[in-house]
């Protein structure tokens, strides 16, 4: 479902296997599936369909900034 909603709203994503790191095992165990949007959680043991792709839609994303950094 998370790689359908990403391609239909244009947006990358990557999916992590916890198994292969013992922190992350440790950390996300049991809240798989876990769902990070930014760096966030967006949630975890259900994907809300309508909720992930709200929050992925480049429509409702927070305004980045108008020049580079340091520009």
């Amino acid at each position: 479902m998370v790689a359908r909603i990403a391609e239909d709203v244009g947006v990358a994503w990557a999916e992590r296997d916890i198994t292969d790191d013992a922190a992350l095992t440790a950390q996300w165990a049991e809240y798989v599936p876990v769902v990070l949007v930014d760096g966030e959680v967006h949630g975890w043991f259900r994907v809300d369909e309508a909720r992930l792709r709200k929050a992925l839609s480049p429509s409702t994303a927070p305004p980045g900034p108008a020049t580079p950094s340091g520009s």
